[in-house]
């Protein structure tokens, strides 16, 4: 359906109404869904496929969004390492002598798994 239907309408400007990624409206209604599901249960959720990344503070509710890795310059991602979790951005940078390599960047965290336990017990 997917090849023989929605694309040759894409290509023609429709947009897929089920699809999150560029449906903002399902894109939040979803997004708060997931929010409500995390508190109500006090469970920790790691999810993606919404394109937009997302990391709860210790004050909030325990729901994390990898983002996107479609993007032609960057990858943002929920790192797992050591304990600790953070929201990360792969992508290409250009060091002082020009030349050309995938760098991590921290955009939040590391902030401790436990603690994140802890305050919801």
């Amino acid at each position: 359906m997917v090849r023989y239907i929605w694309k040759p309408l894409e290509i023609w400007g429709f947009n897929d109404p089920t699809r999150a990624a560029k449906n903002y409206k399902k894109k939040n209604k979803i997004e708060q869904k997931l929010i409500k599901w995390s508190k109500e249960n006090k469970t920790m959720l790691i999810s993606g496929h919404t394109h937009r990344p997302s990391f709860s503070n210790l004050n909030e509710d325990m729901y994390f969004n990898s983002g996107s890795c479609i993007h032609p310059t960057a990858i943002t991602a929920i790192e797992i390492e050591g304990g600790c979790i953070s929201l990360v951005k792969w992508s290409v940078m250009v060091r002082d002598d020009s030349s050309i390599y995938v760098g991590k960047e921290v955009l939040k965290g590391p902030i401790k798994l436990e603690n994140y336990f802890t305050k919801n017990m």
